[in-house]
């Protein structure tokens, strides 16, 4: 490949240790740059003298941690991503984000060129590794994703590896690993961090009756339910300001030591009640897929490339038509939770230059809503933060925070402004063609390198509830219990079967017409062969990009050829089915209550198997 160079910058009084090593806060989002090579004149230069890029339009940016520009994946890795699995190896949540116009490399940094994610190239590593004397650490191609995961598998006392994908397209949240089955969003909230509403009791019973995006409504919503909300909540205030008015009250009632011991508490309970209440989302009922071995994680990482939604178009011929973000979850011997979130956005793109028409015209254009919502977050973020350094506190100013614009944004809530530590890694293009948008993805990432977090510890005991604690270098203590995730799913199986025979989860309508209940029946069971050979196919196109053979190009075309047939035939089937699914008579949905207990089965059963591995 293209040499690289790193440059380290030791800006902003940060600390630089003998071997370059920069430490910085964890409260900080570490900033990266990741300069795609070219061989024409590179619009991006590194000043050798203060480590600032100097764009060829005269625009400056000094704000980067490091700068890695080049093709190797063992370098960027170390850059970009080793930092934050030593992190989470200590305890606290991590979030890694790539962010960057189409075709600048977003996909290739985190998982690899098309075709490296095989377990061919696993067993080629291998025997490389077994005929030299210096073994490397993973497959020369993989991006950052697989080589942290390989990582957590040579660290000891690491166990109970686990993995979770899932897309935001069109605003909608889909795992990948269940057939891209709709998930909700459900919302949580932390008050001195300990949660006081479950995930599954808000938000997540919204998507099909109020139409949300992804389950949960935008702060503009004036619907109906939306404002029962409201009222619930300033009821909820009022209560807690009357339970801290009758403290008070009881505290000036007491007389010598008992009023001093009285006004103490009080004072507790105030402070505690005015905390402010963080409130964040995630999916519920996403599919958890072990990784016990490299083999397993390429298998897993090549369906997440294999099923992600993707296009070509004139600036890039693997262009990600969706956000993906990959959640990897992991136990050491002593219980302490490693979670680390992997984040490849969606490339902003302009219409015009990609030639983008049609259904792809309006992926870009959801692409470049959602992206203009978190830059709307990352604003607000950034005014708080340097109105806090301004002022010498830590009360952050009045300012509403439009997470709940978009579902990018709400599964982002704790990566930016939350208790997660958090990477980006703004990727560019280096040609003086792109140098327009290479500044403006430069200028966003300026925009957040001034968000600060409040990164969250994670300590060791899994028989303890979790508790948060909302302040930087805070912990929080274990999981819930084996004993206790057996219960919950025991009750929440009854409370799902008693849905069942309600005839609340759906299905065949007993009863209606046969010969149209069995032309659905029939159809679906043709679909369904139909996506297992367009996945074979999938598997079979994946493998031969990987093999790079120049004989197997004719095998590559003929496979592409075999995929498109396949898709193209069971799209049309599937819109015949889906429109034979709406005849009320033949087949009904499942309830909006019964996919949400399922949905809470699935995620304890996930927890469940987790904790006894």
């Amino acid at each position: 490949g293209t040499p690289f160079r790193i440059r380290r910058t030791p800006f902003r009084g940060r600390r630089v240790f003998p071997d370059g090593y920069i430490a910085m806060s964890v409260a900080e989002i570490r900033m990266s740059v990741r300069v795609r090579p070219t061989r024409d004149p590179c619009a991006v230069n590194l000043d050798p003298r203060t480590g600032a890029l100097a764009l060829t339009t005269g625009d400056v940016f000094d704000y980067p941690t490091s700068v890695v520009v080049g093709s190797d994946q063992d370098v960027a890795y170390a850059e970009l991503c080793a930092p934050l699995v030593r992190h989470a190896l200590t305890g606290y949540d991590c979030t890694l984000v790539a962010y960057g116009q189409t075709g600048s490399g977003k996909t290739h940094t985190m998982f690899g060129p098309p075709g490296c994610l095989v377990e061919a190239r696993v067993r080629q590593w291998r025997s490389e590794s077994r005929g030299t004397s210096t073994s490397s650490d993973a497959p020369r191609d993989w991006g950052v994703f697989p080589r942290a995961v390989l990582e957590l598998m040579r660290t000891p006392g690491v166990r109970s590896i686990r993995a979770s994908a899932v897309e935001v397209y069109h605003e909608n949240v889909f795992d990948l690993m269940n057939e891209r089955t709709q998930l909700s969003l459900g919302s949580s909230k932390t008050k001195f961090g300990r949660r006081v509403q479950g995930a599954t009791e808000s938000g997540s019973d919204d998507v099909a009756a109020r139409g949300g995006q992804g389950g949960v409504h935008p702060s503009c919503c004036t619907c109906h339910k939306c404002f029962q909300l409201q009222e619930k909540e300033k009821e909820r205030a009022r209560a807690e300001r009357a339970l801290i008015a009758s403290t008070r009250s009881s505290s000036r009632a007491v007389s010598g030591s008992t009023r001093t011991a009285s006004s103490s508490n009080a004072a507790t309970v105030s402070s505690s009640s005015t905390q402010t209440t963080r409130e964040t989302f995630s999916t519920v009922g996403e599919t958890l897929v072990p990784l016990d071995t490299p083999e397993s994680l390429a298998i897993f990482a090549r369906s997440v490339e294999a099923t992600r939604t993707s296009k070509s178009h004139l600036l890039n011929d693997r262009s990600s038509r969706s956000h993906c973000l990959v959640k990897v979850h992991a136990k050491t011997k002593d219980g302490t939770r490693v979670c680390i979130m992997f984040v490849d956005l969606a490339g902003s793109e302009r219409v015009a230059r990609t030639g983008a028409t049609g259904e792809a015209k309006h992926e870009a254009q959801a692409i470049n809503g959602s992206l203009s919502a978190l830059g709307r977050v990352v604003k607000m973020l950034g005014e708080r933060s340097r109105a806090n350094n301004t002022r010498g506190t830590h009360k952050a100013p009045s300012g509403h925070v439009p997470y709940r614009d978009a579902s990018l944004t709400m599964l982002l809530r704790d990566s930016f402004g939350g208790g997660s530590c958090t990477s980006v890694v703004i990727n560019v293009a280096g040609e003086t063609t792109h140098v327009d948008e290479t500044a403006c993805s430069l200028r966003f990432g300026e925009r957040m390198s001034v968000v600060r977090n409040e990164p969250t510890r994670v300590l060791g005991d899994a028989n303890a509830r979790s508790s948060r604690v909302g302040s930087p270098g805070g912990t929080k203590v274990g999981t819930l219990g084996v004993a206790d995730l057996k219960r919950r799913l025991a009750v929440a199986n009854g409370e799902l079967n008693a849905l069942e025979l309600r005839g609340d989860g759906g299905g065949f309508v007993k009863g209606g017409p046969v010969t149209e209940i069995e032309s659905l029946r029939r159809g679906m069971e043709k679909l369904a062969v139909m996506d297992a050979a367009s996945a074979k196919l999938r598997v079979g196109l994946a493998e031969a990009r990987g093999e790079q053979d120049r004989e197997n190009a004719g095998k590559i075309a003929h496979l592409r050829k075999a995929l498109a047939a396949s898709a193209k035939q069971a799209e049309v089937l599937r819109s015949v089915v889906e429109r034979q699914k709406t005849i009320k008579a033949i087949w009904a949905e499942p309830t909006v209550s019964y996919a949400r207990k399922a949905a809470e089965v699935r995620q304890i059963r996930s927890e469940l198997e987790m904790e006894e591995s």
